[in-house]
């Protein structure tokens, strides 16, 4: 492991960053509607949660946060 733990401050200071950056983009994919097939524009956020990728839900995760060092 180059670093002694996930909590020392080079890894905040590059891994903070870039989870924050993904959680961003989360939340402004699951705010923008999309259009249907048949040209209706869909605003619900419940169907937008539907269609969501949700390896981008996934991602936002900080689980690099709860591994053991």
């Amino acid at each position: 492991m180059p670093y002694p733990s996930f909590t020392c401050n080079e890894v905040l200071f590059t891994d903070l960053p870039a989870d924050l950056a993904v959680a961003l983009h989360a939340i402004i994919s699951l705010n923008t509607a999309y259009k249907k097939d048949n040209g209706t524009w869909v605003t619900n956020r419940i169907k937008i949660l539907r269609e969501a990728d949700f390896l981008l839900l996934l991602a936002v995760l900080p689980i690099d946060w709860y591994i053991p060092s």
